[in-house]
């Protein structure tokens, strides 16, 4: 993203964020930061933190739950921005 900074490749555009990891809270905050920063548009039902994903695995597949979680998200990003 840092060669982002100098340009308006983000400006206006529609961005999801979806952050897995141990805990990343922090990360996910500083990340949506940085892309409304460059001029991005995240709206809250676009984002998604994904705590203990290491966890949510069995046998190499996502768990129920989280993997409806992330469709929801995708299907309604990918409405959203199908319509702009």
């Amino acid at each position: 993203m840092e060669w982002c900074v100098s340009t308006t490749v983000f400006s206006g555009k529609q961005v999801a964020v979806i952050t897995a990891s141990a805990d990343g809270e922090k990360g996910h905050e500083e990340l949506v930061m940085i892309l409304k920063t460059l001029g991005a548009t995240i709206e809250h039902q676009h984002q998604l933190l994904i705590k203990g994903i290491k966890g949510r695995f069995k046998d190499g597949l996502l768990e129920n739950n989280t993997f409806a979680r992330v469709s929801t998200l995708i299907t309604d990003f990918e409405s959203v921005v199908s319509h702009n």
